[in-house]
């Protein structure tokens, strides 16, 4: 929803090519020049064979979730659009569908908790400090207990985050005992200060 961004004139890009047989991942900045847009800086072979789950650009900072079995969150440096670079990584499980800027240096995800193996348990909330912005950290998961799922994984209109309450709200389903899917409306304490999240 978000691969794509502009910010003084120049146009951000996260991209996925799957030609030849093989996965190939890249961050452009594209400038126009004369009628045309051409790529000005670049970075390229990121995670080659992962997939782009989610990506968040913010001014001269960019922010990208790739996932296989592990999910790596890697941060970007944009302030020079001539010459981008990925200046952090950070690896946990599962994988975040959706990013969302909070506070001063924080990102809060949504996406789903998997092992290690690769193995689904279910919806997770994410919140990570980019405060130290070349070492992201997790600061802290929840994960919705049940086989669940969220519209705000896929759609970002279903995503509501009321700052001024540090609360968050998100439509979530569950498969249920008849094999039916239970829709509900989950509550998050999301305070960029406190230790855990609380559902």
């Amino acid at each position: 929803q978000f691969s794509m961004d502009e910010h003084d004139g120049f146009l951000r890009i996260a991209t996925t090519d799957w030609s030849d047989a093989s996965v190939s991942n890249s961050l452009l900045v594209l400038q126009q020049v004369d009628t045309q847009l051409e790529v000005v800086g670049s970075v390229t072979g990121i995670e080659p064979d992962e997939t782009i789950y989610s990506t968040r650009f913010q001014g001269d900072r960019g922010y990208m979730v790739t996932f296989r079995q592990i999910d790596p969150l890697f941060t970007f440096d944009l302030s020079d659009p001539f010459d981008p670079k990925m200046v952090g990584e950070l690896e946990v499980t599962g994988f975040s569908n959706y990013l969302h800027p909070f506070g001063d240096d924080r990102l809060l995800a949504v996406g789903e908790e998997v092992t290690t193996q690769g193995q689904p348990l279910g919806l997770q909330i994410s919140v990570f400090d980019v405060s130290d912005f070349a070492n992201p950290q997790l600061e802290d998961r929840a994960v919705v207990p049940g086989m669940g799922w969220s519209e705000a994984q896929y759609d970002h209109h279903a995503f509501t985050f009321y700052e001024a309450a540090d609360v968050l709200a998100l439509p979530v389903q569950r498969w249920g005992n008849d094999d039916l899917p239970d829709a509900s409306l989950a509550l998050f304490a999301v305070d960029e200060d406190a230790e855990d999240i609380l559902v």
